[in-house]
Formats: structure tokens, sequence, C-alpha cells
């Protein structure tokens, strides 16, 4: 029930945002937009092998389980795997061989 509620408060959001203005604006926020929206589906598909890799089902020792170190260590693991799983796919696409691996 939680991810529901997530992904309906991110949908809200991100419906909420005036795009059509701030892609006017930026052609950078654009270009990064439109560089993720390509390679989403291959991000979503290869992020699992990082995740395991960082092996984020051990639990934390008891002197950082803290509620602080908690959200920092799952905003950092975040980003290193969509940065991980970007550079993967990237790599992918440049491969003649694999390139139909990763759409």
């Amino acid at each position: 029930p939680g991810i529901i509620v997530m992904s309906l408060a991110g949908f809200v959001l991100l419906n909420w945002l005036p795009f059509d203005r701030l892609l006017a604006r930026s052609r950078r926020l654009k270009a990064l937009i439109i560089g993720f929206s390509t390679m989403s589906l291959g991000i979503y598909l290869i992020h699992v092998m990082f995740l395991n890799g960082l092996h984020l089902d051990a639990p934390p020792p008891a002197a950082v389980a803290t509620a602080l170190s908690t959200a920092w260590t799952i905003t950092v693991s975040g980003v290193i795997v969509l940065a991980l799983s970007y550079i993967a796919v990237l790599i992918l696409r440049k491969l003649p061989f694999a390139r139909w691996l990763v759409p």
C-alpha cells in the first residue's frame, strides 16, 4: 500500500509542475530528461544487478542504525545504483553485438 501512495503522490507532483515552461527555458534539462527517458527501460532491467552487488539486504551495524543514517543510506545507494545503471546501459548501447539487449 505504501508504494501505491508514493506513486500517486509522485504522479500528482509531476503533473502539477510546469514542464512546458521549464523545458522551454533550459536545453540542458530537456537533454537530460530525453537522455534518461530513452534509457529508462534498460536502467530498470539492469538496476537489480547493482542492488544485489551492494548487498543492501544486510542490516547495518547497531551503532549506525538511526533514522537519519537509514534515510542517508537509501538516498546515496539509490543515486549510486542509478548512476551505475545509466553508465552500464550507455556502454551496452555502444557495443554493436549487445545493442539488442538494451533498447
